[in-house]
């Protein structure tokens, strides 16, 4: 079913209206005074489907008010225009309104509009400036004139003031009121009826989206892939157990191995060494062993005694110069008594070094006196503990100097104390 084109109607009215005010008056009664206000209207129904902008307006074919983007050019004469918005909507009208001061008593209007298939696609023309050429388009022009018994150009069509489309002279009965443009895309066969190669616009855009849809689901797919794929290779994987432990190999005592008896002989022939070893005699002038239990013929004993001599010398030297000062007290006490001489010069030794340690204390170092203090408390400790040591040695020799060959009474209690009493005599030997 083919509809009929929309056709723009252009009139005039007195002084300066609004958009809302004189809604399709298309007839203009009154005259032209110089120096008054009037407003120059261009209005199209069917905006729903059709739109239009203004290309060109001509003032008394010497004064171009509107430029080819439908803004308007003010100076004294066209000082305002004003056009409709939204006027998308089924039966609403659109309405483009020019407020000029007419500067002489004659007014002759000519307008170039193009009018699109579309939608309110026009809207906001000059200020936006869209790209129209893609919708169906043809030219209209228009021509108002007052007062009307002036003679139209030749070869130009009139509309007078009741809006009804007159042929001019030029024109023949059958010229279309609204010739088509051929130029642009507007006028290629292809868009006409507004289908793409015979298939109509909506089947292109339901197209469109569908690919739009299928594109969507697919990345959507590859980006689950990758994450499932990510997860896979983060999964913490159990670790093995651990290696059973090695089997221990549990050893056993056999106890009817241990040889009590001999440890005990042991023990006595220690004793026995000891026992001759304390007939040794300390003198000032050293060590001297004596000789009258050994035959003077016998050159092997006599050098034997000799070494002997040379080693208890060597020793007796260490513990007089402190190398060992635990030895001492068991020395003094397995030899029975220290004499009173050395006993007093040992005496005014340690007296002289305990000044000597007094002195250093006073120092005003604080980090010696630490230093000297610690060393102190540590020699204290040393003598305490020395003295608890002669204190059990000289307990201990007391009984052996009672009962020197006596057999000691068997026990646990009394294997234990041989055995510390054997490792303690191997020590100082």
């Amino acid at each position: 079913m083919v509809t009929a084109q929309p056709q723009p109607v252009i009139t005039l009215h007195d002084g300066h209206i609004g958009l809302l005010e004189r809604l399709m008056q298309t007839t203009y009664r009154g005259t032209i005074t110089a120096g008054r206000k009037y407003t120059v209207e261009i209005y199209m129904g069917r905006t729903d489907t059709y739109d239009y902008t203004i290309e060109q307006c001509v003032y008394n074919s010497r004064i171009t008010f509107i430029d080819s983007y439908g803004c308007l050019r003010r100076d004294n004469v066209f000082v305002q225009k004003w056009e409709s918005e939204q006027y998308a909507v089924p039966g609403t009208v659109k309405r483009t309104l020019v407020h000029f001061i007419a500067p002489e008593p004659v007014v002759r209007i000519e307008c170039q509009l193009r009018i699109y298939e579309c939608c309110a696609c026009a809207q906001s023309y000059c200020e936006r400036r869209p790209s129209l050429e893609y919708y169906y388009n043809y030219n209209v022009p228009l021509v108002c004139q007052y007062p009307i018994s002036l003679p139209p150009p030749i070869g130009s069509g009139v509309i007078p003031g009741d809006g009804m489309y007159r042929p001019g002279p030029g024109c023949s009965q059958g010229c279309p009121p609204q010739p088509y443009s051929p130029g642009g895309f507007g006028g290629n066969g292809w868009y006409n009826n507004r289908d793409f190669g015979g298939i109509p616009w909506w089947i292109w855009l339901l197209i469109l989206g569908l690919l739009l849809l299928l594109l969507t689901c697919l990345v959507c797919i590859v980006a689950g892939c990758l994450l499932a794929r990510r997860r896979k290779r983060t999964t913490i994987q159990p670790l093995p157990p651990p290696p059973p432990p090695p089997e221990r190999q549990v050893y056993t005592i056999d106890e009817s191995a241990q040889t009590l008896p001999e440890m005990r002989s042991t023990s006595m022939q220690v004793e026995h060494d000891l026992a001759q070893k304390r007939q040794l005699q300390f003198d000032d002038g050293g060590i001297a062993i004596p000789l009258r239990n050994q035959p003077p013929s016998d050159t092997e004993s006599i050098q034997e005694a000799r070494t002997q001599r040379v080693y208890s010398r060597h020793n007796y030297e260490k513990e007089a110069h402190g190398t060992y000062p635990s030895r001492r007290y068991e020395t003094i006490h397995m030899n029975g008594h220290l004499p009173q001489q050395q006993y007093q010069q040992r005496t005014l030794t340690d007296r002289r070094a305990m000044s000597r340690y007094q002195q250093v204390v006073r120092t005003e170092n604080s980090d010696q006196h630490r230093r000297l203090q610690r060393e102190l408390e540590e020699e204290a400790r040393r003598k305490q503990r020395n003295e608890e040591y002669a204190r059990r040695i000289e307990k201990h020799l007391e009984e052996h100097r009672r009962h020197p060959y006596s057999e000691p009474p068997s026990g646990e209690e009394t294997f234990r104390e041989e055995t510390v009493r054997t490792m303690r005599q191997s020590s100082v030997i």
